[in-house]
């Protein structure tokens, strides 16, 4: 998967962050560990689409920084945060039902 699947924002794999890790930082990139999977880079994405629909402010405002405290400070509950979970539906309506961050096992919805 190449950054034409992410049209818009430069996805960068970096050894700075730990393995299952991603930020997305609109309108600058996408940061996810070395090797990530297909779907945390999609999962991110969706973060993106959330930023195209907010805008700057209301994006870092809403999403952003509760994402950002969650993951810090509650990471093994993290993935419930409403937040987390708009993410994978819009990936899900971007990329399709048959993409990895489909499977709600792992992405909930």
């Amino acid at each position: 998967m190449t950054d034409k699947n992410f049209p818009g924002i430069t996805i960068i794999e970096t050894r700075w962050l730990k393995k299952g890790m991603g930020i997305c930082i609109p309108p600058f990139g996408i940061l996810v560990y070395k090797g990530a999977s297909h779907a945390l880079k999609q999962h991110e994405y969706g973060h993106f689409l959330q930023y195209n629909q907010m805008g700057f402010f209301n994006f870092y405002l809403k999403v952003g920084f509760p994402s950002l405290c969650s993951a810090a400070f509650y990471p093994r509950n993290h993935h419930n945060l409403k937040v987390e979970k708009d993410a994978n539906r819009r990936a899900v309506d971007f990329f399709g039902m048959d993409a990895p961050v489909a499977n709600a096992r792992f992405w909930p919805r």
